[in-house]
């Protein structure tokens, strides 16, 4: 009967057998179509409910009824952590281009930039040469460039900025192939990775199911400190024989064909320059001896590198010569040795013997900050003769050596290492002007006559004594007396002279030649009423003076109703308006500035001391807990501040977690006073032990501090009751 009925349900209507292809489209669908349409729509969903953020270099707003393009201030945040990310440099366009406008991108890192000084950077010279030289035609100049990145960026850069009518991309990069993100020598975490996988990492950032795994990342993870500049990759040394170094070449090479295919497809040009550096004024930032070389190897070295240095010092620069050269026959690739001699050979008028040398010490430095031979080879080599396809190759290493006495570049245009100074960003405007006139529509380039010279561009740019000034004095006080620079040959030397360079320029800043810089900068807005990065540079030389302070927020009001996404902007009127007692107008433009980098530490911490005086300590706790979290700092008081903030809300174990982690990541000589912070708040807790000492650790950094009121009452206090 029973298998009657089998049959019986065999036979049914209803009863079917399922085909193989039927089974394996049902199982593809199951294991690939489901899951692919349940990611799509969890991305609709998380874009409609705003999480995540816009990751394109260039973000679209409606201004008065006309379509404006800004600078993206998250850009960055794919390839850095949003602690230390690096901001694009400011930019403004109208989306529609006009049919007299000649719409130019300059693409790379912060010798593109134009660092320390961007609003003199080469793209701005060369906008000023080709407005003069072609005043029929509209040039739009667009910089999209940031510290740090390099052509993994650089790369992503160009195919936003392929969306907006280029006629023409200018390509000034190499410096950061090891240390930018995914090189070498980075201090990201990036492991070592294939270039496909590299790609994979950056698209999948760009998702917003993407950004929301990196921010459970993120929060998983302890996040360290800010930015800390150059001195963050002291540990992070490359080789001139590292196998990832000759990987990273491959990558750049690759990089630079994809960028000049976008620009292809996107019907532009493209202008690609090899990359200059500081060779005479640069020593190495650090050395590393070669890793075959034997103890005895190793003492006979140091015996005739010690020898050589002692007849350097003394003047005596043929027999230094000959001992380095047979420290050499040992051992290279020790950077420093091959500056040395290069510097000798400087000084008795051996120049190309001392350019050799220099060469040879930019090849074997192990902090690969500078563009090396190999990376201005793949430039050359992916640019030259490819005319037909729109891409031109400009040699700017050959023109800044012209422009160099013994043609070996150094301090005449360079601050430091890569980053030019107004001479060395003219020399590249120059060169890149000379390309640009001969490949310029035939309509344009019809109009003879000269070029504008280094001081007229100067002028134009309303570069005066007080920017001179304040570039060089930054440069001193926030790079070059820093490390790795600390670390270089000479840099007592260098420093004296960069002071004595500060000096003289300072003596120019006194009326009436300051009162010239203020005439020049009235002078140049009149003509140039829409120079948003003018106005910025014209609002600090006013804020010199208190009687200026109304007329620099105006100037500054002006640059950010132009150009809104410029943070330093924000900060300079914030400084403004604390030196005018306008602290509500403050924390307006703070919660601007953290509206469009929500990242800004400067913007929280200010923020929070403004809730502090309001006693709104749960706010303040928000913004400084977030600022510490974006910049750590090395100030004690910062975090004391925050504990206090807990303390006010009653959360005192929380202030006591705060002040434990500061005195335990904070370099010890700065701990004192949260040690005595700290055992106050113990001793509240009745926690008398500990609080005693935390209180004799406090004495033994800070042996004064039993100098301060109240403070030996207060140890006697604790050791009494500790006794009970």
């Amino acid at each position: 009967m029973a298998e009657k009925d089998k049959k019986k349900a065999a036979g049914s209507p209803t009863a079917y057998k399922i085909s193989k292809k039927k089974l394996w489209a049902f199982r593809i669908i199951s294991l690939l179509i489901l899951p692919l349409i349940f990611l799509a729509l969890l991305e609709i969903i998380l874009r409609l409910s705003n999480t995540g953020y816009e990751t394109g270099a260039i973000i679209e707003r409606e201004v008065n009824e006309q379509k404006l393009c800004y600078n993206n201030l998250k850009f960055s945040w794919r390839f850095f952590p949003r602690n230390v990310a690096r901001d694009l440099r400011p930019f403004v366009f109208e989306k529609q281009k006009s049919q007299d406008t000649y719409r130019i991108f300059v693409l790379g890192a912060s010798a593109a930039r134009g660092t320390p000084g961007p609003e003199y950077n080469f793209a701005r010279i060369l906008e000023v040469m080709l407005r003069d030289k072609y005043p029929d035609t509209k040039f739009e100049v667009i910089t999209v460039a940031a510290v740090a990145i390099n052509s993994h960026v650089v790369l992503e850069l160009v195919k936003d900025c392929a969306r907006y009518d280029p006629d023409l991309f200018i390509v000034y990069l190499g410096n950061n192939e090891v240390v930018g993100p995914f090189g070498p020598g980075t201090v990201l975490k990036h492991s070592p990775m294939s270039l496909s996988l590299i790609r994979t990492n950056i698209a999948l950032k760009s998702t917003r199911i993407g950004q929301l795994l990196e921010s459970i990342l993120d929060f998983s993870e302890k996040r360290k400190g800010g930015w800390g500049g150059m001195e963050m990759f002291l540990e992070q040394q490359v080789r001139y024989d590292s196998d990832d170094l000759q990987s990273m070449y491959d990558y750049f090479q690759r990089n630079l064909e994809d960028i000049y295919k976008v620009a292809h497809r996107a019907g532009a040009d493209v202008i690609v320059s090899n990359v200059g550096v500081n060779l005479k004024d640069c020593p190495p930032f650090a050395s590393q001896h070669k890793k075959t070389l034997s103890d005895d190897e190793n003492q006979k070295w140091q015996q005739l590198y010690q020898q050589a240095i002692d007849y350097d010092t003394a003047e005596k620069y043929e027999p230094a010569i000959t001992s380095y050269q047979k420290a050499a026959e040992i051992d290279e690739t020790f950077a420093d040795l091959q500056f040395r001699l290069a510097r000798c050979y400087w000084k008795i008028g051996r120049h190309e013997a001392a350019r050799k040398h220099y060469i040879k010490a930019r090849e074997y430095d192990t902090l690969r900050f500078r563009a090396d031979s190999r990376i201005n080879q793949i430039i050359r080599e992916t640019s030259e003769n490819k005319t037909s396809r729109g891409i031109f190759f400009v040699d700017s290493v050959s023109a800044l050596e012209q422009g160099s006495p013994n043609q070996i570049t150094g301090e005449e245009l360079f601050y430091e290492h890569v980053h030019l100074n107004f001479s060395g960003n003219y020399i590249i405007a120059r060169t890149i002007f000379e390309q640009m006139a001969k490949i310029l529509p035939k309509s344009i380039r019809e109009n003879p006559g000269p070029v504008l010279n280094e001081e007229q561009c100067a002028e134009e740019l309303a570069y005066t004594d007080f920017d001179k000034f304040c570039l060089l004095d930054y440069m001193l006080r926030q790079m070059l007396d820093e490390p790795p620079f600390t670390n270089q040959l000479y840099h007592d030397e260098l420093i004296e002279k960069t002071k004595e360079h500060v000096k003289e320029i300072s003596g120019c800043l006194q009326p009436p030649n300051l009162n010239n810089c203020l005439e020049q900068y009235k002078k140049t807005s009149q003509i140039r009423p829409n120079d948003w990065q003018l106005f910025y540079r014209y609002s600090l030389i006013l804020s010199d003076k208190p009687a200026d302070l109304k007329a620099a927020e105006d100037k500054l009001s002006k640059s950010i109703q132009i150009c809104p996404y410029n943070p330093n902007a924000y900060i300079s009127l914030v400084t403004i308006l604390y030196r005018q007692n306008r602290i509500n107008d403050a924390e307006t433009i703070l919660k601007k500035l953290l509206e469009i980098k929500p990242n800004s530490a400067f913007g929280h911490f200010e923020l929070g001391k403004i809730y502090l005086v309001k006693k709104d300590y749960k706010n303040f706790i928000r913004h400084t807990a977030e600022s510490l979290s974006l910049d750590p700092g090395d100030s004690i008081e910062s975090y004391i501040a925050l504990s206090l903030g807990y303390e006010n809300i009653g959360n005192r174990n929380k202030a006591i977690e705060v002040l434990r982690k500061a005195v335990e990541n904070l370099p010890e000589e700065k701990t004192a006073k949260g040690h005595v912070y700290l055992s106050a708040l113990l001793s509240k807790q009745a926690q008398y032990s500990e609080a005693l000492e935390e209180a004799k650790l406090a004495l033994r950094i800070d042996p004064g501090q039993i100098n301060e009121k109240g403070f030996r009452d207060y140890l006697n206090n604790l050791e009494k009751m500790v006794q009970h």
